[in-house]
């Protein structure tokens, strides 16, 4: 652990805490050999996430412009503060 800790700033058992969450949601992987534990980042449940994120990003823009559009009509004319 003390090269995945080293300077983090946070103490070993917080970066043990963290690692194991992430090892849990399937984002790293720890492979043991002796004393000395190898973890590697495993891409698939990121780019599932990141794909999650990616639509949920267009249609909340998607929203946010029809409502802007919506204001934008309804105030015509008028100066909208913001």
């Amino acid at each position: 652990m003390g090269q995945a800790s080293a300077g983090l700033g946070i103490s070993k058992p917080a970066v043990t805490k963290h690692l194991k969450v992430l090892e849990v949601a399937g984002v790293v992987s720890r492979t043991v050999r002796g004393r000395t534990h190898l973890l590697r980042l495993e891409p698939g449940p990121l780019r599932e996430a990141s794909g999650w994120l990616d639509l949920h990003r267009s249609l909340w823009e998607a929203k946010f412009d029809a409502v802007e559009r919506h204001l934008a009509e309804t105030h015509e004319g008028q100066e909208v503060p913001r």
